[in-house]
């Protein structure tokens, strides 16, 4: 049975989960499976995993944008997520 269900929720997590936000919006780092690229001090990066249902042609994706520091992330999204 969980074969089943990460197989169904892996085809719904087809969107990258973030990129570095900059001059052009969408660039390095990105932050998908297989990159290799480096988190530096001062950073911007957004993070939007999104989950997607070709059933109800939509889907959702919940979007933070950090700053990156030596000592850790930023949030500067500070609105609450509760339902």
């Amino acid at each position: 049975m969980y074969n089943e269900i990460k197989a169904r929720l892996d085809s719904s997590f087809w969107h990258h989960a973030g990129h570095g936000i900059g001059h052009n919006g969408h660039e390095a780092p990105r932050i998908i499976p297989g990159s290799d690229d480096i988190f530096e001090a001062g950073d911007v990066i957004t993070l939007e995993p999104g989950m997607y249902s070709k059933e109800l042609h939509g889907g959702i994706r919940i979007e933070d944008n950090y700053v990156v520091h030596e000592t850790g992330l930023e949030n500067l999204f500070l609105y609450p997520k509760a339902l």
